[in-house]
């Protein structure tokens, strides 16, 4: 998809977008129901109430975000985990202090404007690609909002609107700022390098002595030393591990394998996007200009004042399309712009941005596939059914080892020490349980992560320990070795720099070399660390740098600076979006601050038991 596709319209619109974004995507609707009483707010600011059914709504909406990102329904109880219910709350202050301060300054809007917003919405728009009034009050109606009370809201965002206007306006970066930045941030980089090896340097081979180990050991003892660990007992069990236990019926497998038929036997399906024309001659005329060169599907979706979720159809397969539809977009032979074809919302184009072909996946291939699932399915299934089984036996006073005896569980024992990840520790709830235990505490019946069960103890803490050389002698020795053949790289490579350095060439010196042109100051160097380059932006033209990387010495030097034409009629573009970007930062910051100043002169008041009863709507 075209990358110009960007997020668009007037500040203006942001609250009606915010309001009617499930509208957008298919008219799903809030639904309020009432709290009971005569409660109408959560609170205030300075004479300003604040809704509680916009707490609801507003509310609803991040849980509705939230949802599709995790591709399930998302609590209130684990949004509130990552305070979600206090951005909301944060978020209706700041409204409620700008709304309170455009009453108290007498600013507002006249009908004039708001019926303008209203008409150029697109939520609102009617088969015949304008403004409809029934489309408007479905999807108020569906909203949970009366045309007064939106029209309403319409007239204090656009009151807001004037008032962010009055205290940014004039805020404007000098052209210098913006040269400042670029010219280290756009600062490039020519430079040459190569890497050193133990190809080149050649290898050690001479063996330590006894003596040379230990030394080694004693001088680099935070190589050999333990971390502080806990030692924990557990018992547990995973619904991978019971999968072995399970049988799975054929007979099962096939009735799967029916019921699910669709997801194995699918038919061909196009990736499509729609875009309506109030009337044929206006489609036609556009397809003509885009077989014609003159634009593209993309650019008249901008031009209309549209964004890419406004015109995505996504993955359509035929019998999803009405039939005129449906025949026009398959009858395609490949990708590309087709139309007109007469839709409900009038003559339209369709873009195909892509072909799926059909596949049927029979039963033999995706037996193994089924079986999986169905095992793993009925694995945690009789997992979850042990939970009161355990229970029991840990109310009863059963230790961990009991636990073994008398069940499914398994116990085993594990030094955890932060960071690791191994064995039973891959598991974060794992992790968590190690990290808070307490001596002397009760095993308590926890869940892991991938729906099976543990409990633990802890035994006892253990503070860092370094290993006696006789524990770690093998590991010793090869850590000497490693540490010796770096040594030797990097003597050898400095020869090499110095002459580098003197102006001999790399080639002249066999070594293989590389190049950058114009690098950038956030560009990677392929097997090398982000610390390299911040190295070689250090340097001055002609000076080189050994920089040791492990097992190897990258040799490198600096060609050239590289300065940011502020002049060039290439970088024009560049610097104007800097200049916008620090535009639109001094104006968000102190717009921030002026809203922050509103909410503390204003006073703000909240009513915890009115925002309790909204919370509880969502249980």
């Amino acid at each position: 998809m075209s990358e110009q596709r960007k997020k668009r319209g007037k500040a203006a619109n942001i609250f009606v977008w915010i309001l009617l974004a499930g509208l957008i995507v298919g008219l799903a609707g809030f639904g309020i129901t009432g709290f009971g009483g005569n409660v109408r707010s959560i609170g205030s600011v300075g004479d300003r109430d604040l809704s509680i059914d916009d707490y609801f709504r507003e509310l609803q909406g991040e849980l509705r975000v939230l949802s599709t990102q995790a591709g399930r329904a998302v609590t209130l109880s684990e949004a509130r985990q990552f305070a979600v219910d206090q951005r909301v709350l944060d978020r209706l202050i700041t409204l409620g202090a700008l709304d309170n301060e455009a009453a108290q300054l007498g600013l507002s809007v006249g009908d004039e404007v708001v019926r303008d917003e209203i008409v150029r919405n697109p939520a609102f728009t009617g088969p015949a690609g304008q403004f409809d009034r029934t489309t408007y009050d479905f999807a108020l109606s569906q909203a949970g909002f009366t045309a007064t009370q939106f029209e309403e809201a319409l007239r204090e965002e656009s009151a807001r609107g004037l008032l962010e206007a009055a205290v940014v306006t004039g805020l404007v970066p000098s052209r210098a700022q913006a040269r400042v930045l670029l010219a280290h941030m756009a600062e490039g980089r020519s430079f040459s390098w190569a890497v050193v090896d133990a190809s080149r340097a050649g290898r050690v081979t001479v063996e330590p002595s006894d003596a040379d180990l230990r030394a080694f050991h004693e001088a680099n003892p935070e190589r050999f030393t333990l971390p502080a660990a806990r030692e924990i007992a557990y018992a547990s069990i995973t619904p991978e591990r019971m999968i072995d236990r399970i049988e799975i019926p054929e007979e099962d497998l096939r009735n799967i394998y029916e019921s699910e038929r669709s997801r194995f036997d699918q038919p061909e399906r196009r990736i499509v996007d729609r875009l309506p024309f109030s009337n044929e001659t206006a489609a036609r005329e556009a397809l003509r200009a885009i077989q014609a060169g003159e634009t593209d599907f993309d650019a008249l979706v901008e031009q209309r004042g549209l964004d890419f979720e406004d015109v995505e159809l996504g993955e359509v397969a035929r019998n999803d399309l009405p039939s005129a539809q449906a025949e026009a977009i398959f009858a395609a032979e490949g990708t590309g712009v087709i139309g007109p074809v007469s839709t409900p919302l009038g003559p339209s184009l369709f873009q195909i941005n892509a072909i799926l072909d059909a596949q049927v996946i029979p039963f033999e291939e995706a037996r193994e596939e089924l079986a999986a699932e169905w095992g793993i399915s009925r694995a945690a299934r009789v997992v979850a059914d042990m939970v009161d089984p355990v229970d029991d036996l840990l109310a009863g006073g059963a230790t961990l080892e009991e636990l073994a005896a008398e069940t499914e569980m398994e116990f085993g024992r594990i030094s955890f020490f932060d960071g690791m990840r191994e064995g039973i520790a891959r598991d974060a709830n794992f992790r968590d349980a190690a990290r808070e235990a307490r001596q002397g505490a009760f095993p308590e019946l926890l869940e892991l992560s991938d729906g099976g069960l543990f409990a633990l103890r802890l035994e006892r803490e253990t503070p860092p320990r370094l290993q006696p050389f006789e524990e770690v002698r093998e590991e010793v020795a090869a850590a000497w070795a490693a540490a010796e053949q770096q040594r030797r790289i990097e003597g050898f490579a400095e020869g090499l720099r110095v002459q580098l350095a003197a102006g001999v060439a790399f080639e002249d010196l066999g070594l293989t070399r590389f190049e950058a042109v114009d690098f950038p100051r956030d560009g990677s160097v392929e097997g090398a660390p982000r610390a390299f380059v911040a190295e070689i932006f250090r340097l001055d033209a002609g000076e080189t740098i050994l920089f040791p990387i492990e097992g190897a010495a990258i040799l490198a030097r600096l060609d050239a600076i590289v300065p940011f034409d502020a002049g060039s009629p290439e970088n024009a573009d560049i610097l104007e979006a800097v200049e916008a970007q620090l535009a639109r930062g001094i104006a968000q910051d102190t717009f921030a601050l002026f809203a922050d100043a509103l909410k503390s002169s204003a006073g703000v008041s909240l009513d915890q038991s009115a925002i309790n009863a909204v919370h509880a709507q969502f249980n």
